[in-house]
């Protein structure tokens, strides 16, 4: 996790990516890591951000619910708190978001699971809360619960791309691969460049992967793309070979629709929280950047990858 340029040039250079070094800062974007910290919920302030515990909501809140199992309350974040780390202004500066979702079962977001979760957005902070108790119920996997309390302290960082091989291009890096196979005495230990750039990653975002804006870490693909497919049931076409696949024309307007998408927050497995996706996988909330520009946040659509 690093707050300056000039200390990511000198991860860089540490894992022998000279090369590229201008490359990847150029690709580098600002995030705001959320760094938690295992509290009672009584020692945290009514409305201040959180991860797990209970919910500060207004009185007239109906708690969600989807296949008449409870959703459970993931955090709720406080933007008064966020602003000061995000001076580009793409969050509001005011008002809480509260995040709920399915953990009885494994939540992909399919457009079949879109109610498998609730983003709900309070604009005015000042509305009175209440410290309301987390539904009970014994799911078919798991019991649902209120999860163990967590005061969050934000922090600006630097976030960079995740990069498969057959996506370097896009990004405008040509990642070499020198092994000499041929030479029984190649070190081996020396990663190839592609290699190397995902230990960067590894350094650059330490687990748990929580955070806003910048890069998400993906397990898979493109985040945005899985969310137009499934928010607009895009449909795989069968071709001559027998196999299902997207269209040229699919594939395009696809790429079109990504960019009307924010990434907006990311929200990693976590042991202290008592939180898997999938396996060891991530959360990946996002808005269609109109919404975000009317503060409509349940238009939000959730994304789940992992191993």
């Amino acid at each position: 996790m690093f707050k300056d340029v000039e200390a990511l040039r000198e991860q860089i250079r540490s894992f022998g990516l000279n090369r590229l070094e201008e490359k990847i800062i150029q690709l580098a974007q600002p995030c705001i890591y959320m760094i938690r910290e295992a509290v009672d919920d009584e020692r945290l302030p009514v409305g201040s951000s959180k991860l797990g515990g209970l919910p500060d909501l207004p009185a007239n809140f109906q708690w969600p619910y989807y296949n008449d199992v409870p959703l459970t309350f993931i955090g709720q974040f406080k933007f008064s708190e966020i602003a000061p780390y995000d001076p580009e202004g793409i969050l509001p500066n005011q008002g809480i978001l509260y995040y709920f979702i399915e953990t009885d079962d494994m939540i992909f977001g399919t457009y079949k699971q879109r109610n498998a979760w609730r983003v709900f957005y309070l604009s005015d902070e000042n509305t009175p809360l209440i410290r309301t108790s987390h539904p009970t119920h014994q799911g078919e996997f798991r019991l649902i619960r209120a999860l163990r309390s967590h005061r969050i302290e934000y922090q600006r960082c630097l976030s960079i791309p995740t990069i498969f091989e057959s996506e370097a291009s896009d990004y405008g890096l040509d990642f070499l691969d020198d092994r000499d196979v041929n030479n029984p005495y190649y070190d081996w230990s020396t990663p190839t460049e592609l290699a190397a750039y995902f230990n960067l990653e590894k350094v650059v975002h330490p687990a748990p992967m929580h955070y806003w804006l910048g890069h998400p870490q993906l397990w898979q693909g493109s985040i945005e793309e899985e969310v137009v497919i499934n928010s607009q049931q895009l449909e795989r076409q069968k071709f001559p070979d027998q196999l299902y696949r997207f269209t040229d024309e699919q594939i395009d307007y696809i790429k079109t629709e990504t960019e009307k998408w924010q990434f907006l927050f990311q929200l990693h497995t976590d042991d202290s929280l008592d939180v898997i996706w999938g396996e060891t996988g991530s959360l990946y909330i996002c808005i269609p950047k109109e919404s975000l520009a009317l503060l409509r946040f349940e238009d939000c659509w959730t994304i789940m990858q992992c191993t």
